[in-house]
């Protein structure tokens, strides 16, 4: 940009630039002269008199390009430079050069015939012969682009002009206010068509009072019914889905209520069939018990019961009692209705019967909160704790965890397991539940010689502690295993099918309550301080009993019987009394009531207050 000040002095002073003008001349050579678009300059004119035919294109595709190039900057950052600067003959002289690199490339005045002819509407014919003649320049040097529908280049293409921020802020704002245009005539069509309708309604509702609410409760019902179906067909498709994933295909289903209904009396008839059935073979909720009232089964069935010596009295037909029947040691319909209970209550989980001293409460065993056990080449060691935080005692939810530590102690043998197998009994359930599945934690180890396998687990027991035991469950459990080959990497699909070669035993162990979640026993003392004692004897002792019961270790003994027997076995009771210690009291166990005093119906002829009897 600098190129055209230096030039400034010399411009100015240079001869042959500028005509020399006589003031007295009427027609000076610089007068403006109409034109097409106005006055114009005689430049012009001259360049209109050339002959396009004469034009020729005198540079190859590598100098046009550079000419474009020189001409962009001097367009877009030298003129715009030197105008800041008001370096006007340095201006001068950048227009000039932009002049004649302009003219040195013909396609240029093509490129404003074609743009002059699109904007003035001329023929086709020759807006075809001048694109024509463009393309026969060379078409537009390289780096400009020819708009396809006007056919000829903007004079922002040519030059690599943006749209100026000020251009781009008008349009936006236009943009805005179109759109803002727009969306008040929507508003105005909706809130004329809203006063619109509100106009008829309130006619309408003039005309037929009742009218608008009826439709409005009709409008409700088939919003809410349509909601419904739709929740209908929803749920139908979800269990359609679920009953391919279990099934693998879409049961066949009823077309119509017809079908339907006939369906639903073939599976009734099929029902009383299998409950008929069910009666003449004795099992199930169709037994015959030795109390049953035959008058409700069916004449064939009647006749089979009694053809097996059961009457309708509930007893045989020899006329002995029904309790010696075969049918006494069927399991009864509330006992499978119990079983079934608590099956489901396991969440369907296998259950086997437990250990009776879990159930009770006794436990005979000692009560260890570990265990260890080798089985073959593994060792497997257990050892249990009481969860504080995850544990809720009010809601009878106590959480325990068990770190269980798998040792493969073979030298040569490389191990995999591939299931296990637990049983749980909690204190008070006369079942266990059987705990099995694929694997441990979600894999299935390989532990080489030598190596050990560590995991915890958590184990939640909804179970509430008592004073006989201080343990809430007892769990043992088994892992099943299979020794690997040399070679082998993993178990093979047959062996995992088969589930593994042998197991490995995990121990009996217990969850034991911590301190202070066991139940306190109350502990009472029974003292003999009579000093007025029958015996009179001060250097005998008088016999004091405790009653200790605690969850650990149980201590108990009667309380102080009468001070005859007292006196009578002191002699030979103290020394004993003092070198071992009180029996161990058993827990107390329960029987039937008296009729009487369930009911509290107690004859008053019969109330006494003493006894006596001889035995």
């Amino acid at each position: 940009d600098l190129k055209y000040a230096s030039k400034k002095t010399s411009t100015l002073t240079s001869p042959g630039n500028y005509p020399k003008l006589d003031p007295h001349d009427p027609n000076p050579p610089i007068k403006p002269r109409p034109g097409r678009y106005g006055y114009q300059s005689l430049e012009v004119e001259a360049d209109e008199s050339i002959d396009l035919t004469t034009l020729k294109q005198t540079m190859s595709s590598t100098e046009r390009a550079e000419n474009l190039k020189i001409m962009r900057q001097i367009k877009k950052f030298d003129l715009a430079d030197l105008r800041l600067r008001k370096d006007h003959a340095g201006w001068v002289d950048a227009n000039n050069d932009l002049k004649e690199r302009t003219k040195s490339d013909p396609w240029y005045r093509v490129n404003d015939l074609i743009k002059d002819g699109y904007l003035l509407g001329e023929d086709s014919k020759k807006m075809d012969e001048l694109k024509a003649f463009a393309e026969k320049l060379g078409g537009p040097p390289p780096g400009v682009k020819v708009n396809d529908k006007r056919g000829y280049a903007l004079h922002t293409d040519i030059y690599d002009i943006g749209i100026s921020a000020g251009r781009t802020a008008s349009a936006l704002e236009q943009s805005i206010l179109e759109e803002r245009v727009k969306r008040g005539r929507a508003m105005a069509a909706e809130r004329a068509k809203n006063m619109e309708k509100e106009q008829k309604q309130w006619e309408d509702m003039m005309r037929n009072p009742g009218d608008r609410e009826d439709k409005e409760a009709a409008e409700r019902r088939e919003r809410t019914m349509a909601r419904l179906r739709s929740e209908i067909e929803e749920d139908t498709k979800k269990r359609e889905e679920r009953a391919k994933e279990m099934l693998g295909q879409l049961p066949e289903m009823p077309k119509d209520s017809a079908a339907s209904l006939e369906s639903a009396l073939e599976e009734a008839r099929e029902d009383v069939k299998r409950l008929r059935q069910m009666r003449k073979e004795g099992r199930g909720l169709g037994e015959v018990s030795d109390d049953a009232d035959l008058t409700f089964m069916n004449p064939e069935d009647r006749l089979a019961a009694e053809d097996a010596g059961i009457t309708s009295a509930g007893t045989s037909s020899s006329g002995s009692s029904s309790s010696d029947s075969t049918n006494s040691d069927k399991m009864g319909s509330a006992a499978k209705a119990r079983e079934a209970a608590e099956a489901a209550t396991a969440g369907g989980r296998p259950r086997l019967p437990g250990d009776e001293d879990v159930t009770r409460g006794e436990i005979t065993t000692t009560a260890e909160s570990s265990s260890t056990t080798t089985t073959g080449p593994l060792t497997v060691a257990v050892t249990s704790t009481y969860n504080t935080e995850q544990s809720d005692p009010p809601m009878r939810k106590h959480c325990f965890q068990y770190t269980i530590r798998i040792t493969n102690n073979s030298q040569t043998d490389t191990i995999q397991l591939l299931s296990r197998r637990f049983e749980i009994q909690t204190v008070g359930s006369s079942m266990k539940d059987v705990v099995q599945g694929e694997g441990v934690t979600g894999r299935t180890p390989i532990l080489k010689p030598g190596e050990v396998f560590e995991y915890t687990s958590t184990a939640p027991l909804s179970v509430r502690p008592i004073a006989t035991t201080i343990i809430a469950a007892r769990m043992k459990g088994e892992y099943n295993y299979v020794t690997l080959s040399e070679n082998q990497e993993t178990a093979t699909p047959d062996q995992i099918k088969q589930g593994g070669d042998d197991s490995a035993k995990l121990g009996m162990f217990h969850f034991v309550f911590p301190e202070e979640q066991r139940v306190k026993p109350i502990t009472s003392s029974y003292e003999d301080d009579d000093d007025d004692d029958t015996s009179g004897d001060d250097d005998k002792s008088s016999t004091t009993t405790t009653t200790i019961s605690s969850s650990s270790s149980a201590k108990a003994v009667s309380p102080p019987a009468d001070s005859s027997a007292s006196t009578s076995k002191s002699s030979s009771s103290s020394t004993s009394d003092s070198k071992s210690p009180p029996p161990v009291s058993s827990p107390a166990s329960t029987l039937p009531g008296d009729s009487d005093m369930s009911s509290g119906n107690v004859p008053t002829s019969t109330v006494s207050d003493s006894s006596n009897l001889v035995t």
